[in-house]
């Protein structure tokens, strides 16, 4: 690192500011750091100190000496304003802890001396963040609610810790762990924590998927935890509260008044209880019943991908995305194109974050490969050309694919991604979110193949590899892409590379790629 700090004037500024005490806070922290892990900066440090001591024991008689002659003479013939020498030079006492500090950070010469001998600012309050919605409403139905002081909630509303209460109609929250929970009115409820609801009144159908398992809803002398389930649970004024298990298995807790679990069962799908308050409470068996409870399974959407990058054109109406800068074009032979490793955004399209021709080998060494407008990168990608070819097309390849089951993408009614080796594209999952308030992507579906030549199939969540065919060469025979997506995964890679560092005839396709979402 350079000495010479004479040629660094925010350094010198710092620096001096900090000898006259006129330091703000804001700047400390950069200068503290510098100081603690330079030990030239400590130096030059010292140096000043020593200085400017020096000068303040010199200069101290003389300012006495000019304010004792300004308070005996007359106003005309002394020197004016000569008080602000003794000010700025300050008092005998601040000199000598300053000579002691300069003396110290001398003969010590570590950061940790000037760290703990300088004043150090008070730190500024935070205020704390605001907390994660707990479940956002995902549907309505001819709902009416007694409404509060902040109005009747909106589909697509994050929903934090409350109570509610529906009149009439169905509800249907979709939790931040995943579960689904459908409310039928007249009811009273409660939002309780990210994996739990609180059911005083009415009816309720909870889906709960793998990765929301614990589900707990509590009602009054029940409470009952999922352990993989679909189930339901009707709470009334005057009728038994009863459990009905769809599918999986529920654990019920019977709460009898301490406050304790007083029986304890596991029910499996078919069964079905009834809690008898008529004495001692227990839970007695009593027939399942489905049409008493509707959604008993919320329905599944599909977001097609290609139509959202289409715009609305749909899979009929082809058209692509230029690999060079991310432009639309009408046309998916485009040549060989060369940007290895330089991600491109594509902003005509908001479903699309960007794409980029993939390289994840430089010089024989790996490196990492932008896969996202944030910075975000993907490592262990294989070797490639570090060329692709073609555009990133929309719709029917050049090339027919047969696929298992009679699948063909030169059929009408399928939707085709071409991607010719090689290629990279980023879907950016919280757009899909924002277009489709309240509703939970579940995962990424499609069908890979490839007719001819030899690729392999990557993909990515968050820049994470979730899947990976291996090398895949010259086969008819597609291959089923199912990657689950959490809630708080936001990028979608999808990366066809050559397999074998030759991309001459990698013609590749993603079949129906699609997201499934859950919700109204």
């Amino acid at each position: 690192m350079s000495n010479d700090y004479t040629k660094n004037d925010d350094w010198r500024v710092l620096v001096d500011r900090l000898i006259d005490e006129t330091l703000d806070d804001a700047d400390w922290p950069r200068l503290r750091d510098r100081l603690a892990n330079d030990a030239e900066a400590r130096a030059y440090y010292q140096r000043r100190v020593a200085l400017h001591t020096a000068l303040v024991w010199e200069a101290v008689p003389i300012a006495q000496e000019l304010n004792r002659r300004e308070s005996a003479c007359d106003v005309d013939v002394c020197l004016p304003e000569t008080s602000h020498v003794i000010e700025r030079v300050g008092t005998p006492r601040r000199m000598i802890a300053m000579r002691i500090a300069a003396v110290l950070v001398l003969f010590v010469g570590v950061g940790a001396m000037i760290v703990s001998s300088m004043p150090k600012p008070e730190p500024k309050r935070q205020s704390a963040p605001a907390p994660a919605p707990i479940a956002v409403l995902s549907d309505l139905t001819n709902a009416k609610w007694e409404v509060g002081p902040e109005g009747s909630p909106v589909i697509g509303a994050d929903m934090d810790a409350s109570d509610l209460h529906l009149l009439a109609g169905r509800v249907q929250f979709v939790f931040a762990s995943g579960a689904v929970v459908n409310i039928q009115g007249p009811a009273d409820f409660s939002l309780t924590s990210r994996n739990g609801c609180r059911l005083q009144r009415g009816r309720l159908v909870t889906y709960v998927p793998e990765k929301a398992h614990g589900f707990t809803v509590v009602s009054p002398g029940l409470t009952v935890v999922d352990l993989g389930t679909q189930f339901g649970i009707e709470v009334n004024d005057g009728v038994p509260s009863e459990v009905h298990v769809f599918r999986g298995q529920v654990e019920a807790q019977v709460i009898g008044g301490s406050g304790k679990v007083v029986q304890q069962s596991r029910l499996s799908q078919g069964h079905a209880v009834r809690l008898d308050r008529s004495g001692e409470p227990t839970l007695a068996e009593v027939a399942i019943d489905t049409k008493r409870f509707l959604d008993v399974e919320p329905a599944l959407h599909t977001f097609r991908l290609l139509d959202a990058m289409a715009e609305g054109r749909g899979p009929d109406k082809p058209g692509g995305i230029s690999m060079i800068d991310g432009t639309p074009t009408n046309t998916h032979a485009d040549g060989i194109s060369g940007n290895s490793n330089f991600f491109v955004t594509v902003p005509h399209n908001p479903y699309i974050d960007g794409v980029f021709i993939p390289d994840g080998v430089a010089d024989g060494q790996p490196v990492p490969v932008q896969i996202a407008s944030t910075g975000l990168v993907a490592h262990g990608l294989p070797d490639t050309c570090g060329v692709s070819f073609d555009n990133l097309w929309l719709g029917v390849n050049r090339t027919v694919f047969e696929l298992p089951n009679g699948l063909s993408v030169d059929k009408p009614g399928h939707a085709v991604l071409g991607m010719h080796a090689n290629k990279g594209l980023t879907i950016d999952l919280d757009a899909v979110r924002r277009a489709r308030p309240g509703m939970h992507i579940e995962r990424f579906k499609s069908v890979i193949g490839n007719a001819r030549g030899s690729v392999e199939f990557f993909v990515l969540l968050d820049g994470q590899i979730m899947y990976s065919s291996g090398l895949h060469a010259g086969s008819p025979n597609g291959m089923s892409v199912d990657v689950p997506i959490d809630a708080n995964q936001r990028f979608l890679t999808l990366i066809v590379t050559d397999g074998d560092g030759d991309m001459a005839f990698d013609w590749a396709v993603l079949i129906d790629p699609v997201l499934e979402l859950l919700g109204h």
